[in-house]
């Protein structure tokens, strides 16, 4: 486990738990209680760990796959592509990093006392050469529970075998099960020695994930960046970070039966935590990589954020 999984999955926590408590927050300094800061302090330093019995792989099936050398659909052309500037709102909201692009479900085993309502999602990290990388992404979303969002576990979109683990020291032990074939990847999470028939379990596949998170991106916000339209969506991390999804990919998404095409093609950090746990702007000019062979860059002028060409920031 590198340096940015490691960090990426405590800063998550932290920065959603921080507008679940405060509300929707726009590209600016976060106002709550001292509750609110508390809370925020404790996710930050629960550390969840990305687990380690399972690798991406670039050379195997799934979002873990490398794009590079794929038959590529052609792109439809824009009349309008002028009237769409290239500026960011940065606004997340609990639904939005939980419930919506996410499959949730209550999970529990005969001898529980109660469930644990748990939310599933595709998480996309940016590694240290700028290459990105997609992960599932199991949260304890448990509505009444103070404690809850828990820290988020994390688990390769590549992973081949059943998992047990916790969601939080001294929880309730899951099963994470994953079954492939040449079309899908099943994934079921369960409590620990589950029977079917005998409890609650969240079933889904990489699949259906994916094509929640293109469904979620398409109400995003559409930006212009060279000749090409994309669809921004918000995401916890490391940093709070915009994803580009190709328009031309998400608005053909039901026709499209490779999901690796329903992935973001780049991605810029636009949100950090200050000394005091405030959620504030990056500084500098975060790079978010290459599209169509050129580099560009965020920049924030004080109320809103904007992709720039040219090489930014590597942070």
């Amino acid at each position: 486990m590198n340096r940015v999984e490691r960090t990426a999955v405590a800063v998550l926590a932290a920065i959603t738990t921080t507008f679940a408590s405060a509300g929707a927050t726009h590209a600016g300094v976060a106002s709550r209680p001292q509750q609110t800061r508390e809370a925020l302090l404790r996710h930050a330093a629960t550390w969840a760990e990305v687990l380690s019995n399972g690798r991406l792989s670039p050379t195997e099936p799934g979002l873990g796959a490398d794009l590079h050398g794929m038959a590529v659909p052609p792109s439809p052309s824009y009349s309008s592509l002028s009237d769409s500037p290239a500026r960011l709102s940065v606004n997340l909201s609990f639904d939005g990093m939980y419930r919506s692009g996410a499959k949730v479900a209550d999970v529990y085993g005969p001898a529980d006392d109660g469930y644990r309502t748990l939310s599933m999602k595709i998480y996309t990290f940016k590694l240290n050469d700028g290459a990105l990388q997609s992960m599932l992404g199991i949260v304890d979303i448990t509505p009444g529970d103070p404690a809850t969002p828990y820290a988020p576990k994390f688990v390769p979109v590549t992973q081949s075998e059943s998992t047990d683990f916790a969601l939080k020291s001294g929880g309730r032990r899951y099963t994470l099960s994953v079954s492939m074939d040449q079309s899908q990847h099943d994934v079921l999470f369960t409590r620990q020695r589950f029977r079917p028939g005998e409890g609650g379990a969240l079933s889904t596949s990489v699949e259906e994930l994916a094509r929640l998170r293109a469904d979620q991106a398409a109400t995003g916000d559409l930006v212009t960046i060279g000749a090409r339209q994309f669809y921004t969506l918000i995401q916890g991390g490391v940093h709070g970070s915009v994803l580009f999804f190709p328009r031309e990919y998400i608005d053909a998404r039901a026709d499209i039966r490779d999901t690796l095409y329903l992935r973001p093609v780049a991605m810029g950090d636009v949100l950090k935590l200050d000394g005091d746990g405030l959620t504030v702007p990056m500084d500098g000019h975060p790079d978010i990589g290459m599209i169509d062979g050129v580099a560009y860059h965020l920049e924030y002028d004080g109320a809103a954020w904007s992709v720039v060409a040219g090489p930014g920031d590597r942070l």
